[in-house]
C-alpha cells in the first residue's frame, strides 16, 4: 500500500499506509524502525492537513514512544488525543486510547497503582457505555493483569469470567484467547 500511495501521489493514505505499516514493525518488535515510520508518517498527514483518525495514529504513536522508552512522549500524545477526542467528538477510539495509556502509565517506575487502574477502569467503562465488546475485552484483560501483579487474582478472574461469558461473535479473536489463558493460569496457580 505505501508503494501505491507514493507512486501515485496519494498524500493522505500514503501517512495513513506509513503508520499502519509502522504498527505492523512494532508487533514484529521492530520498535525503533516503528517509531521512525509513524513519526514519518504523522509528518506526512499533517502536511495535508488532515485530523482523520487521529486518535488511531495517537496510538499506534504512544506505543512505538513507549516501546523506545519515551514515557512522558508517549503520555503527551495520548492526552493529545483525548483533547482532540472531545473536541471533535470523534470517541470510536476512546477506549483504546485510554487503555493505551494505562499500558504507558504501567511502565513508570513507582507510579501509584491506582492511576493505572483509573486509565483501565475508565477504558472498561467508555466501552460498556458504547457497547464495544472488543474494547471490554482488550480493558478488562488489562485491568485483570495489573489485579493479578498485585495479587488480586480472584478479582481478576471474576472481571474476566464476567467479560468472557458474553463471547464475541465471529471468528476467532486473538483478545479472548489470551482472556482464556489469563483464566486458566489463575484457576491452575
Amino acid at each position: 500500500a505505501t508503494a501505491f500511495t507514493a507512486q501515485h501521489g496519494f498524500q493522505m493514505w500514503h501517512g495513513f499506509a506509513t503508520c499502519l505499516r509502522a504498527w505492523a514493525d512494532l508487533a514484529h518488535g521492530k520498535a525503533r524502525q516503528a517509531l521512525d515510520g509513524v513519526t514519518l508518517g504523522r509528518t506526512m498527514l499533517q502536511a495535508t492537513g488532515t485530523r482523520f483518525l487521529l486518535p488511531l495514529l495517537s496510538v499506534i504513536d504512544a506505543q512505538a514512544l513507549a516501546a523506545n522508552g519515551d514515557l512522558d512522549r508517549a503520555q503527551a500524545v495520548l492526552r493529545e488525543a483525548q483533547r482532540h477526542q472531545d473536541a471533535t467528538a470523534e470517541r470510536w477510539l476512546a477506549c483504546e486510547v485510554w487503555r493505551t495509556l494505562g499500558d504507558v502509565q504501567r511502565l513508570i517506575p513507582g507510579i501509584k497503582t491506582s492511576v493505572v487502574e483509573g486509565a483501565y477502569q475508565q477504558a472498561l467503562d467508555l466501552s460498556q457505555v458504547q457497547g464495544a465488546r472488543s474494547w471490554e475485552l482488550r480493558a478488562a484483560t488489562s485491568l485483570a493483569a495489573l489485579w493479578l501483579e498485585g495479587g488480586e487474582s480472584s478479582r481478576a478472574a471474576a472481571l474476566l469470567q464476567r467479560v468472557c461469558s458474553n463471547p464475541l461473535s465471529g471468528a476467532p479473536c486473538a483478545d479472548m484467547d489470551e482472556a482464556q489463558r489469563m483464566i486458566l493460569r489463575i484457576q491452575n496457580a
